[in-house]
């Protein structure tokens, strides 16, 4: 397996140099007027880790440790499973459209970007619901161009995040190589390097700029939900502890204190009945019965506290974790919070695809990414916000601050239209202007003048 990798990211088959090199060299030219020269990172120390800050080290040179903090978190901690399921399902299910000055060229865009997709085994539905996992779970997202001769990307990969790790770097947060580890320690030849933005695509959400991998959002949350587990299972422990019953039997003395004295033949026959026996004792000798138990506290205040920490931490509502109910209404309010991180989510994606594989598109088939040759990615929104947009269009429309071309535009809507067979101009026409009758209300014959419309009163029943 190991050894399939390595043919596969064989760095002999892979182009040095590419249409964003100069952008690239650029970038890299502007951070090192800022910082200093470019400097390569002794991989093998990265098995060390335990030195300095664990957070500068895991963000700026290999995030292995972090990864496996979150999958762990993900089989331990049930909540977290299924706040992530709850947003890659919310963003994963969108659907994509280009835009651009020129229709055509829009059209073939679009056909070379689902051309990659076919021919990397990816359908566009997978491929985002692929893109999305990683890029919520663990806020990184490796793409792995694959070029012809002519260093046109025919096909993309969305690779594993574990086993990169940065080998030449400006300051803390700009990577000019990456390494990937695909086997044991060795020598640098095992392991090829790949430039940034050229050989490898790295997508980031809510990165520092003092960092190179994107720390998951989950982090902050992971040590409240220990707690909160803990707590749960503690309390599970305590309340079925309580069911457990002990009796002390205390021969020899009476229920209101007083003491008698005791021959040692008649304590060992009633101790020896008492343990042997559970059937009812008839003795002259008084013995006096104390029931001890361990009493329950429910910590439900604390619980409180902790769900309200974990809730802000996940960006979700109790309703959506199951902690809590609540009527449609409150669902709608509480399920806002979430759409905030879904739609942060998917503009992040589809900021780092148009400046990576579409771009490339674009110059490819283009020569240049301005102007009417700058076409685009992005998303649909959420129905429930798609339809404010769409009210909000026919209310500028009607108010005559836009125009029909330019509310179709805001609708995203195709702007080549049959104005005949629009609504009001169908109205207009005879069949479909005729009134109808209300039968509920039917015409007052009574009512000379007027609407017509008006009620029979009881006055007038009785004319």
């Amino acid at each position: 397996m190991f050894q399939t990798l390595k043919d596969l990211f064989s760095s002999k088959k892979k182009p040095s140099d590419t249409t964003n090199f100069q952008e690239e060299k650029v970038e890299k030219l502007d951070v090192g007027k800022v910082i200093g020269d470019n400097d390569t990172f002794d991989y093998n120390s990265i098995f060390y880790l335990g030195y300095g800050n664990k957070r500068l080290n895991c963000t700026t040179v290999n995030m292995d440790r972090i990864l496996e903090l979150i999958k762990n978190a993900i089989l331990d901690y049930p909540l977290l499973a299924r706040t992530i399921m709850n947003i890659t399902g919310k963003v994963s299910k969108q659907d994509f459209y280009f835009v651009g000055d020129d229709k055509n060229k829009v059209l073939l865009v679009a056909e070379e970007f689902n051309k990659i997709l076919k021919s990397s085994n990816y359908s566009s539905e997978l491929f985002l619901k692929d893109c999305f996992n990683n890029f919520v779970k663990y806020s990184n997202l490796f793409l792995v161009p694959f070029r012809n001769e002519k260093k046109q990307i025919e096909r993309i990969r969305i690779f594993q995040n574990q086993g990169w790790t940065v080998h030449k770097k400006i300051g803390t947060g700009f990577c000019e190589e990456f390494i990937f580890k695909t086997g044991e320690i060795g020598t640098e030849k095992t392991w090829p390097t790949y430039k940034n933005k050229i050989d490898v695509f790295h997508y980031t959400f809510n990165r520092e700029s003092d960092e190179i991998f994107a720390l998951p959002i989950w982090c902050s949350v992971i040590d409240f939900l220990k707690k909160y587990n803990t707590l749960i299972d503690n309390s599970l422990v305590s309340y079925r502890d309580q069911s457990l019953v002990r009796t002390i039997y205390e021969i020899g003395i009476s229920k209101n204190g007083s003491k008698i004295n005791v021959s040692p033949i008649t304590y060992n026959t009633i101790k020896n009945l008492l343990e042997t026996t559970d059937s009812d004792l008839i003795t002259d000798t008084p013995v006096n019965a104390n029931l001890i138990k361990k009493n329950f506290t429910s910590p439900d205040k604390l619980l409180e506290v902790l769900e309200g920490q974990i809730v802000a931490g996940l960006f979700t509502s109790k309703n959506q974790l199951g902690i809590s109910s609540a009527g449609r209404q409150d669902s709608e309010v509480q399920d806002e919070n979430t759409k905030l991180i879904a739609e942060n989510f998917s503009s992040t994606l589809q900021h780092f695809l148009n400046q990576s594989i579409i771009k490339e598109i674009c110059k490819k088939h283009f020569g240049d990414y301005e102007g009417e040759n700058e076409i685009k990615l992005n998303f649909y929104q959420d129905f429930n916000i798609q339809e404010r947009i769409e009210k909000h269009a026919v209310f500028l429309f009607q108010g005559g601050v836009i125009d029909l071309d330019e509310a179709r535009k805001i609708c995203i809507r195709n702007e080549e239209i049959n104005k005949e067979k629009t609504f009001f101009r169908l109205y207009q026409q005879t069949e479909m202007n005729g009134s109808v009758e209300n039968t509920n209300n039917p015409k007052n014959q009574h009512v000379p003048t007027g609407t017509g419309t008006t009620k029979k009163t009881k006055k007038d029943q009785r004319r």
